[in-house]
């Protein structure tokens, strides 16, 4: 699944983030960023790290569940049905 399937409002589905595997999900957010940097004419940041070092920032420091742990829809899920 390709950014632009995805921020069409015809084609998004409530399930197409939830399928995707999480190099997918990587890949769709590093394209999404791409794009935006391209797009971004306003003004002119040179950033002092590779555009490459930042996401690998980004996707080290992320929190990971530990196994068996519930995910936030599930945690949500519970909420909802008290």
């Amino acid at each position: 699944m390709t950014t632009s399937e995805l921020t069409q409002p015809e084609t998004i589905r409530e399930d197409s983030i939830a399928n995707m595997t999480r190099a997918e999900l990587r890949a769709l957010i590093d394209e999404m960023l791409r794009e935006h940097q391209t797009r971004s004419t306003s003004y002119t940041v040179v950033p002092e790290r590779p555009l490459d070092e930042i996401l690998d920032a980004i996707w080290a420091i992320r929190f990971t569940l530990p196994p068996g742990a519930k995910s936030s829809v599930e945690l949500l899920r519970e909420d909802r049905d008290r």
